[in-house]
């Protein structure tokens, strides 16, 4: 039976280079989830390999730790896992607007939440410094269109 993390509920500590999971929510199905504070229970109810949980644990882990870094000088927000960059791209306009233009993930990175982590810090540092946002590029369109945070609404510029 395949398994994959549903969240990053987990805890960690490192013991001789063995992570230890104390909390984490295991999706089995699309339609079922689980929550375990046990890993032996997972191990039993799952017939699961402990490696296997143990390499889930770190994936998951090095995913979570990722963060997204602005550089004001070059206009971007960069995020760089494995060697590879993502990055948002925007340029200040008259009128405090701050046009988002382009995005880029690697095909190697893509589905993992990257470009809307890169919108998210994006659109934090636009409220932050009272700017207006224009999304001309159609994936922060899409941020933007499918956002449900009202202070990222009310700053959205679509002409």
């Amino acid at each position: 039976m395949s398994t994959t993390f549903h969240n990053e509920c987990l805890s960690q500590s490192t013991t001789k280079s063995v992570f230890r999971i104390y909390c984490f929510t295991l999706l089995v199905s699309k339609t079922h989830c689980k929550r375990f504070t046990d890993i032996s229970t997972v191990l039993h109810t799952y017939h699961a390999n402990q490696i296997d949980i143990l390499l889930l644990c770190s994936i998951t882990a090095s995913h979570s730790a990722m963060s997204v870094s602005h550089s004001a000088r070059r206009l971007e927000f960069l995020l760089v896992q494995n060697g590879l960059k993502s990055f948002l791209k925007y340029r200040l306009l008259p009128g405090n607007i701050m046009e988002m233009y382009h995005t880029e993930v690697p095909s190697e990175l893509r589905g993992r939440g990257i470009g809307k982590q890169l919108c998210s810090k994006a659109f934090d540092y636009a409220i932050q410094n009272e700017l207006r946002v224009r999304p001309t590029c159609s994936y922060v369109a899409k941020y933007a269109r499918e956002s449900t945070k009202p202070s990222e609404k009310k700053i959205i510029v679509w002409n």
